[in-house]
């Protein structure tokens, strides 16, 4: 069952990357641990470490797939304490603005494809 769990988590990431996030999302909490126990601003550098693995995971883009582990690790700030729910509402509502298309835009970019569907004959996102 758990190699059946650890097969789906991520879908076909490459397992480094797999085994990357599982160490994030368990060294997280105990680095978190240790920093409050050692008395330092624990969430000031564990907000930095978070930014740091986040970053990581927008850079890999291009070969895995990066909301679920982004994700995963900002719901993981959150059960630790390092951000609130409102605030985490309040800076997508403010940054959805950077990735919605206008309305031209979006007709430009579909036009694109249409153009690409009937210079190559491949359909590339399913668009009949």
């Amino acid at each position: 069952m758990l190699l059946n769990f650890y097969n789906n988590f991520l879908g076909e990431s490459p397992k480094w990357y797999k085994n990357l996030i599982i160490l994030f999302l368990v060294s997280n909490p105990l680095i978190y641990i240790f920093l409050i126990n050692i008395g330092s601003e624990a969430g000031f550098i564990m907000g930095w470490i978070i930014l740091a693995q986040f970053i990581l995971t927008l850079a890999m883009a291009l070969n895995c797939y990066p909301l679920q582990p982004g994700g995963l690790i900002a719901i993981q700030s959150v059960l630790m304490g390092l951000t609130n729910t409102k605030n985490i509402y309040h800076e997508v509502e403010l940054n959805l603005k950077v990735i919605e298309l206008t309305e031209e835009e979006n007709k430009a970019h579909k036009d694109y494809l249409l153009r690409m569907k009937e210079e190559t004959g491949i359909d590339p996102l399913g668009l009949n």
